[in-house]
């Protein structure tokens, strides 16, 4: 069995994270087992940073990267209808996730914090025009 790995940028190794929001943003992620940048719906807070705007964009940060490397395990499971191999994306080490989470919850915080003010604005506004 073969195994992709994004080998220079760790963040490509991510699973893929639509977040705890319920927005519908559509969002490519780079699967490592398919060396592919792939569609999801993102849903607007928190995730990772394996997240990005267009294709282009994922395939420039992550789609060079991958290499295929023999990893002599047999795969976690193998879909009989379609015959593809599936195998759970590569254990992310606690440090790197505890960074991104980090960094996730603190742009988060400033969109938030962006949204409500651009908000308060509007409505500002609003109230002026009417009078």
């Amino acid at each position: 069995m073969t195994f992709r790995l994004c080998l220079r940028n760790n963040i490509c190794r991510l699973p893929k994270d639509t977040g705890p929001c319920k927005g519908g943003h559509a969002r490519y992620y780079y699967d490592p087992n398919t060396a592919k940048c792939r569609l999801f719906m993102y849903g607007g807070c928190l995730g990772n940073g394996n997240r990005f705007t267009t294709k282009v964009e994922c395939e420039e940060a992550c789609g060079a990267m991958s290499e295929v490397y023999d990893t002599g395990a047999p795969p976690a499971k193998v879909n009989e209808a379609s015959g593809v191999q599936v195998q759970k994306a590569p254990q992310v080490p606690v440090e790197v996730f505890e960074e991104m989470r980090r960094i996730t919850v603190m742009y988060s915080e400033r969109y938030r914090e962006f949204n409500l003010h651009r908000n308060e604005n509007v409505i500002m506004k609003a109230i002026l025009q009417e009078k």
